[in-house]
């Protein structure tokens, strides 16, 4: 599993039954790059996708078995990661950095819907 692909297992595990749309939503990358990911990770037997039988459209995303070892593998890292982050940080510290990253992330995540960048 390469980086990039670190957000969509998270989400993908976290909130078995996504679609596609909903997935790119959640990661905050475009459809086409998300179509791409998917596929990828399909191949290597990660996710599976299921078409929703009131919209055939419209496909579910699910882990599979191998794709949850690979959260279960993952989640340690990231814990670990910020760990290191924040050592040295107060609880408070830790909550104000991450609601000024939150805002930040709103911010561009805004002007990228409206497009103004």
């Amino acid at each position: 599993m390469h980086c990039g692909q670190i957000p969509y297992i998270i989400s993908i595990v976290e909130k078995e039954g996504l679609t596609q749309e909903e997935l790119s939503t959640t990661v905050h990358l475009d459809r086409g790059h998300t179509a791409r990911m998917l596929k990828t990770m399909e191949a290597s037997g990660l996710i599976k996708r299921e078409k929703n039988p009131e919209n055939r459209r419209q496909k579910f995303v699910y882990p599979t078995t191998k794709g949850k070892a690979r959260y279960q593998a993952l989640m340690p890292v990231l814990s670990r990661h910020n760990a290191v982050m924040f050592r040295g940080f107060s609880a408070e510290e830790r909550n104000a950095a991450i609601t000024i990253l939150d805002r930040v992330i709103a911010n561009v995540q805004s002007e990228l819907d409206g497009e103004r960048i």
